[in-house]
Parts: structure tokens; sequence; C-alpha cells
């Protein structure tokens, strides 16, 4: 047998072996990569449909408070339940840092099922709403305060989505004294809603508030009613 024909044969199985094995890691990387991706895509697009709001009004109380109104959407389409976390008032310029509530008034909205919304009060004033898991809800004429001059086009407006909320020492669950779970199919308006209870701390004393923060959802409502 001529050597150096057998030489060049096995160079050439060995070259196409290494460049099989190369494509094949290169194969491999890709499809590691793509789902990864693909999930995080679908993630994206998922925590986009977690809420809706679009804005159907106002009403100008003594300046310079206004309520706003507001047709709004929530999703949670986790497979545990999930608080959103929902402004009670907005200033124009004004970040409101972590601080305290001193009561709560617990609102039910009714209509086609029902929607419990916590509305805690203090310098941490917010609304608060557990949605079981898989979970949609519609709320119309749902209010928030503003004070000050509107903006002309749009309105920044900032959710959240918690695992967790805790009043003081004690989960919100615990401290509001009762189940604030909504249905997990509801389409209810503030026009039909009863207040369920109340409850206040003792002088009017805060108790910090602690968020275990899921998603940020930073929303550019259009103020317009076309």
């Amino acid at each position: 047998m001529n050597f150096p024909f057998l030489m060049s044969a096995l160079l050439l199985v060995l070259t196409n072996c290494i460049s099989s094995s190369n494509l094949t890691e290169q194969y491999f990387n890709f499809m590691a990569t793509v789902p990864n991706n693909s999930l995080k895509r679908i993630d994206r697009e998922s925590n986009q449909n977690a809420i809706e709001m679009r804005y159907m009004g106002l009403h100008r109380q003594k300046p310079p408070q206004i309520t706003l109104i507001f047709d709004m959407t929530l999703r949670n389409e986790r497979s545990v339940p999930r608080w959103f976390i929902i402004p009670y008032s907005l200033s124009p310029g004004v970040k409101y840092e972590k601080s305290g509530v001193y009561g709560v008034s617990i609102f039910g909205f009714e209509g086609k099922g029902k929607v419990i919304v916590s509305r805690f009060h203090g310098t941490g004033n917010f609304q608060a709403l557990l949605l079981p898991a898989s979970a949609t809800i519609k709320l119309r004429n749902f209010t928030i305060e503003y004070w000050g001059e509107l903006p002309k086009d749009s309105l920044p407006i900032e959710v959240v989505t918690a695992t967790n909320l805790t009043i003081g020492s004690q989960t919100a669950r615990a401290w509001l004294g009762r189940d604030p779970t909504s249905d997990k199919r509801a389409d209810v308006t503030q026009q039909h809603l009863q207040i369920l209870s109340s409850k206040y701390t003792s002088d009017d004393r805060e108790l910090p508030v602690s968020i275990v923060e899921e998603r940020r959802f930073k929303l550019n409502v259009n103020l317009s009613q076309d």
C-alpha cells in the first residue's frame, strides 16, 4: 500500500471528524440558547399583559385635587397568588419613598364576581388587590387621586406585583383580619361597591410596609378619550 496515500486519507478522516464535532457543538450551543431566549420572550409578553389601564375621565374636586377614572384589567398568570399594588394618589414631581400606613378601608367591588380592594391610609398610601392563581379581573370606573396640574397627553403610573405584603410585623392577610382574595374571574365596577371593613392603629401610629416585589410595570396611560 502507498504510505503517503494512507497518511493523506487518515488526515482527511481526522479533519472531517473534527469539523463535524465543531458543527455539532455549535448546533447544541445554539439549541441550548434558543429555549432560554424563547422563555424570556414569552415571560416578557406575559408580563406586558398583566395590567391594562384605560383613562375614562375625571372629576374635579377642590383644587388642586382631581379624581381620575380608569377601566383596568389585571391578570395573574402565575400558579400562585400575587398582590397587585396600585397608587392611591399621585402628585407631579413627587417620588414616594417607602413609608408607613396607619389604617385601611376594605371595599368589595361587585358585578360578575367580586373583587376586594384594600385602600391603605398614611404617608405611604396605596391600593392593594390579592389575585388567586390564573386570575383575570376587570375593574370599571376605578379611581386614583391626583394632586396638581394634570399632564396634557399622558400620565406615568407604576404598578407592582408582589409575592408578599407585610404591615408592621404581620402579613397583610393577618393584619387585615380577613381573606382579601378576589374571585378568579370577575367584571366589576366601582359604582357597585360596599365597604366591608376598616382598621386603624391606636393614636394613628404608622406601621412600616414591606413589599416583596416581583415585577414593576411602568405604564404611560394616554389621557385622551378617543
